[in-house]
């Protein structure tokens, strides 16, 4: 059985004029320990999924089942990472931290621990008494992911989490994350508009069609890029032919829509 499965999911928006399908006839698998990414034309619905599977709106039709257990409401396994870092400027670093273990009645010594171990494994132990606007936006973002990663979440959502940072970073947050979730055997799902980075973090990518947002195509990573950290990746030989490909099929989208 599948960690996560989406059966035949459509999406509709309803107003008082018109109705606007999101997604349609979605169906997908991924597997526990699994890296997936979306990919897609604007409008093609990737924040859409996430946020049904996530069980933050029902969808229209279909279902979503993580575990084998039907997603009718916000998970509170379900960890969530946007471009932004949302970190609440009036608290500390450490008080930041510990908020969703609070807002899940979690935050006791043991799961202290876990949070405050996550902060020093990222190098960021240094940082517990200051101030997010002390900090620089990838600093930030590191934050972003112990916050997310403290209350143990079985799966994480990951919507462009660094496409608001310089390149240099992003490629070092990359690195960083694909290792933090590797080293605790994370399930995730990343959105991106980035080729090379959903090549280079992901076991499989995902390419959505729009207007409604469709699965047009899946390509799975070589399994021996999959082992490799994403700077490496980006340096291999595969690489160039991988993204060249999905390139051609993402210009072909945007040339029919």
């Amino acid at each position: 059985m599948a960690f996560l499965t989406v059966n035949q999911l459509t999406h509709a928006y309803f107003s008082t004029q018109s109705v606007t399908t999101a997604l349609e006839n979605i169906s997908l698998q991924v597997e526990e320990g699994e890296f997936v990414s979306f990919l897609g034309p604007s409008g093609c619905g990737k924040t859409t999924l996430l946020s049904l599977i996530a069980g933050l709106m029902p969808p229209t039709i279909g279902t979503v089942k993580i575990q084998n257990e039907n997603v009718q409401k916000a998970h509170n396994q379900i960890g969530y990472m946007f471009q932004q870092d949302y970190l609440f400027p009036w608290r500390t670093i450490e008080e930041n931290i510990f908020i969703g273990l609070k807002i899940q009645h979690k935050l006791d010594k043991m799961s202290k621990t876990f949070a405050l171990d996550l902060l020093e494994q990222l190098n960021l132990e240094h940082t517990r008494t200051k101030y997010p606007h002390e900090l620089s936006g990838g600093m930030r973002q590191r934050i972003a992911l112990v916050r997310t990663l403290a209350t143990q979440p079985v799966l994480l959502l990951l919507d462009e989490p660094f496409s608001a940072l310089d390149y240099q970073t992003k490629l070092k947050l990359e690195n960083l994350v694909f290792n933090t979730l590797k080293e605790h055997q994370k399930t995730a799902l990343l959105v991106t508009h980035d080729i090379g980075e959903a090549i280079a973090m992901s076991d499989r990518v995902i390419v959505f069609s729009a207007n409604p947002g469709k699965i047009k195509s899946i390509h799975t990573i070589p399994s021996e890029l999959q082992k490799m950290e994403p700077f490496e990746v980006r340096n291999h030989e595969d690489y160039k032919h991988i993204f060249q490909t999905i390139w051609e099929e993402l210009n072909e989208l945007e040339v029919e829509n």
